[in-house]
């Protein structure tokens, strides 16, 4: 046992982080490491609005600066990427299937080498089928491996 926990607070951290975050929307997320300081965040999530329940999956080219704060494992990071959204308008009864881009500014703090705690907030732009706009954000927790 003490010597799992060694491994966990001595090893680096790994480049893939799978976990979850909770907010708007809420669902799954992973994130990859390309290099220290940029990643690609997916994530897919459900979210419920005035406009029906639904499904959503955005991508997420992220660049990462851990020179913002000075704790150590804190890093501050923003991004921008395309969205893809399909929802069942309860007005209608109709299914909506549509396209955006989406922004993102957070931070994400590095607990163990292997955890990571984050908040993001960002804009988000409907596209089609009608313009939208509306501001994103939550709270999550990553695994790295």
């Amino acid at each position: 046992m003490i010597k799992i926990a060694f491994i966990l607070l001595s090893a680096t951290r790994g480049d893939i982080g799978v976990g979850f975050v909770l907010g708007l929307p809420t669902g799954l997320s992973m994130k990859y490491f390309l290099q220290n300081d940029k990643a690609l965040e997916i994530n897919a999530a459900i979210y419920m609005s005035q406009y029906g329940t639904g499904l959503s999956g955005i991508i997420l080219y992220e660049w990462h600066d851990a020179h913002v704060f000075r704790e150590r494992g804190m890093e501050f990071f923003y991004g921008l990427g395309p969205t893809v959204f399909t929802y069942n308008n309860p007005e209608t009864n109709t299914n909506i299937f549509g396209v955006g881009a989406g922004g993102v500014v957070g931070i994400e703090y590095f607990t163990l080498k292997h955890l990571s705690l984050f908040g993001e907030v960002g804009p988000f732009v409907s596209i089609l089928p009608s313009t939208y706009f509306s501001i994103n954000g939550g709270l999550g927790l990553r695994f790295y491996f």
